[in-house]
């Protein structure tokens, strides 16, 4: 792998804006507060995959999205916002590829489909292949964009 990191030793050089804590063996973000969670590392290769166990607990709607980001790039001035990238999400209903273009909240739905993660914790992949962007819930492909 080019960069992995595990949560036993706490959050190491990531930073936990708003909303996330640092707990044992994982990490935690309050649904209401919490904004993206960005990895310190930009690949410097076109193929990649992101992937991370994660748990989406007391969401009822899809408001509150968990899920995984490639090429990502943030504002300059709040890091918090993206401006670019793919994300491989999923809500209380549905599973979502989303393309970010800009600094709106409104990203471009790429491809979406039927999902219901439960709290129960699940493995989130996003592959990139240059412009080519595959998901993957638990190793099982869902879509591509």
């Amino acid at each position: 792998p080019l960069y992995r990191r595990g949560w036993s030793a706490g959050p190491g050089d990531w930073v936990l804006s708003e909303g996330w804590s640092a707990q044992p063996g994982t990490i935690a973000g309050d649904g209401s507060t919490a904004g993206w969670l960005l990895a310190p590392y930009q690949p410097d290769q076109p193929r990649y995959a992101v992937e991370a166990d994660l748990a989406l607990d007391g969401a009822d709607d899809c408001d509150a999205l968990a899920g995984v980001i490639a090429h990502a790039a943030v504002d300059e001035d709040d890091a918090s916002r993206l401006t670019a990238g793919y994300i491989g999400a999923v809500c209380a209903d549905e599973w979502l590829i989303l393309a970010v273009r800009d600094l709106s909240d409104i990203h471009d739905e790429l491809a979406s489909g039927e999902a219901e993660p439960g709290p129960e914790q699940h493995t989130y992949r996003l592959e990139v292949d240059g412009d080519r962007i595959r998901f993957f819930i638990d190793g099982v492909f869902a879509d591509e964009d």
